[in-house]
């Protein structure tokens, strides 16, 4: 079954933070401002599953077809929870060619030193954004929990085995989009290594004996 929830926050970028004391499953933060309210967007940096290294890509520019519509959406909650406003507006990291999944990296949520993690990585620009009020758009399951608002599963959501398959969907991956001023868009990507690198076209399943992205990252793909 597919996320019950889907859909994009669009606004300003006022807060950030990431969590480097939590060892077992941290994140990092981005506070958007938008649609008269704050939005909490909260991005896993490490897997709770082998291998823990979440599997990263920043775009800059970002010029996917795709940033018309993030131009056009309008602040606060877009929800995407029908079938066809999914098909029309979700993200799909396997069909939609944004990029290849060997693009990406595997990164180490902390490690000492600077500029050497994916922390390091997301404070790098979110930092500059935040400064100068940058608008912001991601994508991923909306949350309410009376204290706050906001979007998780802020990662690629098919190709998950075991207790995560349940949520396995099409046109229902997380991402994040900002728009620097000079620059345009840059797009930020996440997936698990224990992920399969394809998916059955109707549900999002892990299509039989393909490598996982672990697989693909580490020159293994038999």
């Amino acid at each position: 079954m597919p996320l019950k929830k889907y859909g994009a926050v669009k606004g300003r970028v006022i807060d950030i933070y990431g969590e480097r004391r939590d060892d077992k499953s941290p994140h990092f933060y981005v506070t958007l401002s938008g649609g008269q309210r704050e939005w909490r967007i909260a991005i896993n940096v490490k897997s709770r599953r082998w291998p823990s290294e979440v599997a990263f890509l920043r775009l800059a520019p970002f010029t996917h077809s795709l940033t018309r519509g993030l131009e056009t959406l309008t602040e606060g909650l877009t929800p995407m929870n029908r079938r066809g406003e999914r098909r029309s507006n979700g993200l799909d990291y396997l069909h939609d060619n944004f990029f290849r999944l060997t693009d990406m990296v595997a990164l180490p949520h902390h490690r000492p030193g600077r500029n050497n993690d994916l922390i390091d990585i997301l404070y790098h620009d979110m930092a500059q954004a935040r400064a100068e009020g940058w608008q912001a758009v991601a994508f991923g399951e909306p949350f309410n929990d009376r204290a706050r608002r906001g979007l998780h599963n802020v990662h690629m959501n098919q190709g998950s085995t075991g207790r995560y398959c349940g949520t396995n969907g099409r046109f229902q991956d997380g991402a994040l989009f900002l728009q620097a001023p000079e620059a345009g868009w840059i797009g930020y990507f996440w997936a698990f290594q224990s992920q399969a690198s394809r998916t059955h076209a109707q549900t999002g399943h892990p299509v039989d004996d393909v490598p996982l992205i672990w697989s693909l990252l580490n020159g293994d793909s038999a």
